[in-house]
């Protein structure tokens, strides 16, 4: 017969409607409810149905409440049960704690599996294990780490330290102070993460954002994905600011015109919608359209492209310049292929060379030409051939006679 102390017993008669077991012990009698059972030393099984193992200084107060063992737990509910550990509390329908120290379950179905000062305060929440982590929305689950919050509804935080889920099917898989906020984001590790909006991710890294919906940062620090389905795959401190648009990499980089495309670099900027810019440094593309595709300090306005080079500007309606330093095409459908200071202003016109500076439209400007083999012209070709007295055409072949 288990050892009851005086303080627990009573002579007093059983209730109406509860039938008691009277328990001797030194001439005095404990009531307890019937199919009630008590193990350990200092344990009280109130509850109809309601067992108490073991242990010492354990209540089972609910109906069909059950504490297994362990020292000083508390299963206050109906069907309530505490397996083991140290001032754990179940204190809703169905819920249980496994074992640990301070856990509570006090939702519905909850549970808490071990760790310490752990709470499932929710329909169905879960933690697993772990210090200080609360699941308190409805199914919503921490796996175990410190100080971890699943706070939405089906929420989902894996593990790590300070890691919170806030909406619903929103997820954090580790690493701290990471924040999923919306409904179906998701961090999956890295520090100081932020997921803001519905079905935004942030993979990791550090102190990198998703603030639209289906906004996605990759990885790398300091990075912003800060409009709807926009995307930085990595590196530092770019933003990824235009509709749909896409930052691959390097550093300091802005893709803010819708479906605008930075590939790597550094401070590049595509300001353009459907703009690209392939990598280099300082380049700007802020056309519709526009294309560079490295260098430095090279610009592309609407349609353009420069494929490289230093300070050079396609700032014509369709122009190009191909690279070389300093070149100017502002022509519409105007070229320069290479070369440094050269600047073409007239429309589809092209020039070939350096210092060159266009004075025709649908003309191409060279410093010298050499052909191997026969140059074609037009009838209408006219024009002087330095040390020839004559020049003729026929059948578009130029003959120039001496």
């Amino acid at each position: 017969m288990p050892v009851i102390p005086i303080s627990q017993l009573t002579n007093a008669l059983p209730t109406s409607g509860t039938e008691y077991i009277p328990i001797v012990q030194s001439g005095t009698t404990l009531k307890l409810p019937a199919s009630s059972f008590v193990g350990g030393v200092d344990n009280n099984a109130s509850g109809d149905n309601s067992t108490v193992g073991g242990g010492h200084n354990n209540t089972a107060s609910g109906n069909y409440s059950t504490v297994a063992g362990g020292k000083c737990n508390t299963a206050s509910a109906y069907g309530s049960t505490i397996a083991g550990g140290i001032c754990n509390t179940s204190s809703y329908y169905s819920s249980t704690v496994a074992g640990g120290y301070c856990n509570t379950a006090s939702g519905w179905c909850s549970t808490v599996a071990g760790g310490i000062c752990n709470t499932a305060s929710s329909y169905s929440s879960n933690v697993a294990g772990g210090n200080n982590n609360t699941a308190s929305a409805y199914t919503s689950n921490v796996a175990g780490g410190y100080n971890n919050t699943a706070s939405g509804n089906s929420s989902n935080v894996a593990g790590g330290y300070c890691n919170t889920a806030s909406s619903t099917y929103s997820t954090v898989g580790g690493g701290c102070y990471n924040t999923a906020s919306e409904s179906f984001a998701t961090v999956a590790g890295g520090n100081n993460n932020i997921a803001l909006s519905a079905h935004s991710t942030v993979g990791g890294g550090c102190c990198n954002t998703a603030s639209e919906p289906f906004a996605t940062v990759a990885g790398g620090a300091c990075n912003t994905a800060g409009s709807t389905l926009a995307t930085v795959g990595g590196g530092g401190i770019n933003n990824a600011s235009g509709f749909c648009s896409t930052i691959g990499g390097g550093g300091d980089n802005t893709a803010s015109g819708t479906r605008s495309t930075v590939g790597g670099g550094f401070a590049n900027t595509a300001s353009g919608d459907n703009s690209t810019i392939g990598g280099g440094g300082n380049n700007t593309a802020s056309g519709t359209r526009s294309t560079v595709g490295g260098g430095y300090f090279n610009t592309g306005c609407a349609c353009a492209i420069v494929g490289g080079g230093i300070f050079n500007s396609a700032s014509g309606l369709k122009s190009t310049v191909g690279g070389g330093y300093a070149n100017v095409a502002s022509g519409v459908c105007s070229g320069i292929l290479g070369g440094a200071s050269n600047a073409v202003s007239h429309s589809d016109s092209f020039i070939v060379g350096s210092n060159i500076t266009s004075s025709a439209v649908c003309t191409t400007f060279v410093n010298n030409l050499t052909a191997q083999g026969t140059i074609a012209a037009g009838n209408g070709f006219t024009g002087d051939i330095a040390g020839c007295t004559s020049i003729t055409v026929t059948n578009g072949i130029i003959t120039a006679a001496s």
